[in-house]
């Protein structure tokens, strides 16, 4: 069994259908993904909030909440998109005439999100859109080359892709609305907002 971090490494740099091969054969227990995918993802909400720090967004006083809280909010925003994304790929897999897995699904989640915890902070640093779209686009690169294939899927990827992120969006969406009133900071009308949603 492979160490998280190696496994992040072989799925970014080994041929993807060497990744697929090694995920049907002997996916890594999810403790482990799940601690490494925790970790990225704190690491990254860090990232973020040290540029909005360094280039504070245009808003109005009333709209800025406090950064820390932010933080949180993002990084558990994040986490839980990746659990959906795992869960309901699992979940959806018979549907499409695939089988159920939940540790190779949660690995290939985590591959998409190392590209996309990238994207999450580089748009708000200078210049980083641009860096943030690519990277976005090598995440759900990623997702469709491994979730598929890891959960055996024998055809209907694209549809099955489709409904995993529209479902993992309306969880986000759900989760957080309900986190909004929980962490403090922009006023409330300004929670209402597209800024707690990002």
């Amino acid at each position: 069994m492979r160490a998280p971090v190696n496994v992040w490494w072989l799925g970014l740099s080994a041929p993807p259908e060497n990744v697929v091969r090694w995920l049907r054969d002997a996916p890594p227990a999810w403790g482990g993904t799940l601690l490494a995918l925790t970790v990225w993802l704190g690491f990254c909400a860090l990232m973020q909030l040290a540029g909005l720090v360094m280039f504070p967004p245009a808003l109005p006083e009333v709209g800025v909440p406090q950064l820390w809280a932010y933080g949180i909010y993002s990084g558990l925003l994040m986490l839980v998109a990746a659990l959906g994304i795992a869960w309901l790929g699992s979940l959806l897999a018979e549907a499409f005439d695939g089988r159920r897995d939940m540790e190779a699904a949660l690995v290939a989640a985590a591959l998409a999100f190392i590209p996309w915890g990238l994207a999450k902070f580089l748009r708000d640093w200078p210049g980083g859109a641009w860096l943030a779209w690519l990277a976005v686009l090598w995440g759900l690169l990623l997702l469709y080359r491994t979730l598929g294939a890891a959960l055996h899927l024998r055809s209907g990827r694209v549809a099955h892709l489709f409904a995993v992120l529209m479902g993992t969006l309306l969880l986000m969406l759900a989760v957080g609305w309900q986190l909004r009133d929980l962490i403090p900071g922009a006023a409330p009308a300004a929670r209402m907002g597209r800024l707690w949603l990002i």
